[in-house]
């Protein structure tokens, strides 16, 4: 019986090994992983399984990969700032910017990331406001509008997005949804 009792004990110590180390390595927020070590814990080689098949973040397919920035041109606007950067000829709106552009040719040639200027972001604080501002952009937009959402749900906000989107297509609207 002490051999048995030796082993589960050895079991035991080793399923919360792992279950630390496989819950703190994956980003989550605390009470999940409380949640989570209670649950290998007290359920020490079962819970292991049940942990591997619902615990774990099973989204890691990129929602943004390679062929989606091929779709709409990103490469090739990158090549082209690069190549405007290289020659000296890329139009910066600010000379405060203009300053680090060794930066950003670092920034375009290794990690593909475009420069923006003159970009304007309003923070919202109540979402009213919020999507007041959307429908007014979305009746103001002269030639394309982009719109991600996650959920889009039958009320009576995403009716009247709706609503505001069929108004300003006047038929000819197209959607092109990843979900």
């Amino acid at each position: 019986m002490g051999i048995i009792a030796g082993l589960l004990i050895v079991l035991l110590v080793i399923n919360l090994f792992f279950a630390a180390v496989m819950v703190f390595l994956e980003r989550r927020d605390t009470s999940a992983t409380w949640a989570w070590l209670l649950v290998l814990t007290f359920i020490p080689v079962i819970g292991f399984i049940i942990y591997l098949i619902f615990g774990r973040k099973l989204s890691h397919r990129k929602i943004f990969d390679w062929k989606g920035q091929e779709k709409i041109g990103l490469r090739e606007s990158t090549d082209n700032q690069i190549s405007m950067i290289r020659q000296q000829e890329f139009p910066f709106s600010d000379r405060n910017v203009a300053k680090h552009r060794d930066l950003i040719y670092l920034l375009l040639v290794n990690d593909g990331a475009i420069l923006t200027q003159d970009n304007e972001v309003t923070i919202f604080t109540d979402g009213h406001e919020k999507f007041d501002a959307l429908m007014r952009d979305i009746e103001m937009a002269t030639d394309h509008i982009h719109l991600i959402y996650y959920i889009i749900h039958s009320d009576m906000l995403g009716n009247r997005l709706q609503k505001a989107l069929i108004k300003k297509g006047g038929g000819r609207a197209r959607c092109s949804c990843d979900l």
